[in-house]
């Protein structure tokens, strides 16, 4: 029970794009899941920037964030059910 998997998936990067005035890097990954039992499909766009940067270290910080959207694969027979995470 605890070790049975809740969660695969495997995908791809589907869109990519670089900000260079305020270092900011958007990637955008499309996913075919499993989640419990339910076959589903994933997109997720994820956004990171640069916020500050340590002199001392040189060691930089980054602000990121990002939007999971999930729809099952048989939403086509169903009443469409969607989940922004």
């Amino acid at each position: 029970m605890l070790d049975d998997i809740i969660y695969e998936h495997t995908g791809r990067i589907s869109g990519h794009s670089l900000d260079v005035e305020v270092p900011t890097l958007k990637i955008t990954l499309t996913n075919n899941s499993i989640i419990g039992s339910i076959d589903v499909t994933e997109i997720v766009t994820y956004y990171s920037k640069s916020s500050s940067q340590l002199p001392q270290d040189n060691e930089k910080i980054f602000y990121a964030k990002g939007q999971d959207m999930i729809t099952s694969k048989d939403r086509i027979d169903k009443n469409m059910e969607m989940e922004t995470i």
